[in-house]
C-alpha cells in the first residue's frame, strides 16, 4: 500500500500560506505606492524627520483633506507611522509622521503582474502633471506657453499602432535630446500622453485645442 505523508502535505501547505501571505503583502505595498502624491510624501519624509500633515500639504501645494486620505494610504501599509504629536496652533494637538525604515524604492520597483495597479499608477502620474501645471498656469498665464489637445477619433487597429509608434518615436528623441537642463534659459515643461481606448463622442467639441 502506498504511504502518504500528511504531515509533509501540512507543512506545504503553511509554506504556500506563509508565500501567499508575501505575495498578498507586495501588493498591497505596491498598492499603497500606486499614485504619485504618496511617492512625494515619502520623499519628504525620508530624511528620517517627522511631519504634521499640514506641513507635507504645505510643501505640495495640496489641501488637508487630500494629504490626510494619502497618508492613511501609506499607514494602512505600513510605509509610514505616527511617530508622535505635538500641541499645535489654537490648542489642537497635531500628529507627527515618520517613514517606516525600509527601502520602500526597492518594493516599488518590484515587478509585480498586477495591470490595474500598473495602469492605475500610469495615469495618476499624468493627473498629477497636469493638477501641477495647471496650477502654475492659473498663477502665471501671461508667461506660459503651452498646448492642450484632447480628440477622439475612428481608426484601424493597424493605423492606430502606425500613429501610436510615431508618436513614441518623436516623444522618446524630444526627451534624449532635453531630458537634463543645459543652459541657462532651459525650462522644465511636462509632457503627458495618452492614447487609450474611448466610447465614441457625438458631441461637438469632440475635438478641443487650447494654447
Amino acid at each position: 500500500m502506498a504511504y502518504i505523508s500528511l504531515r509533509g502535505t501540512v507543512r506545504d501547505k503553511k509554506k504556500t500560506d506563509i508565500d501567499e501571505k508575501a505575495d498578498l503583502q507586495k501588493k498591497q505595498i505596491k498598492a499603497g505606492l500606486s499614485h504619485p502624491i504618496r511617492n512625494k510624501i515619502l520623499r519628504i519624509l525620508e530624511t528620517g524627520e517627522v511631519f504634521t500633515q499640514h506641513e507635507i500639504g504645505s510643501k505640495l501645494s495640496i489641501s488637508n483633506a487630500s494629504i490626510h486620505y494619502h497618508i492613511n494610504k501609506l499607514l494602512q501599509v505600513q510605509l509610514v507611522r505616527l511617530e508622535s504629536t505635538r500641541s499645535g496652533p489654537n490648542g489642537i494637538i497635531e500628529k507627527l509622521f515618520k517613514i517606516v525604515e525600509l527601502d520602500w524604492l526597492e518594493i516599488k520597483n518590484k515587478k509585480i503582474e498586477d495591470f490595474n495597479i500598473e495602469l492605475s499608477y500610469a495615469m495618476a502620474w499624468i493627473n498629477e502633471r497636469l493638477r501641477e501645471g495647471t496650477n502654475i498656469l492659473k498663477q502665471q498665464p501671461e508667461k506660459a506657453t503651452f498646448l492642450t489637445n484632447s480628440f477622439v477619433v475612428y481608426t484601424s487597429p493597424e493605423e492606430f499602432l502606425e500613429f501610436k509608434e510615431a508618436v513614441q518615436a518623436i516623444s522618446q528623441k524630444f526627451f534624449e535630446k532635453h531630458s537634463k537642463s543645459k543652459n541657462k534659459n532651459a525650462i522644465p515643461v511636462s509632457v503627458s500622453l495618452a492614447l487609450i481606448p474611448s466610447h465614441g463622442e457625438d458631441a461637438d467639441d469632440s475635438h478641443i485645442t487650447f494654447e
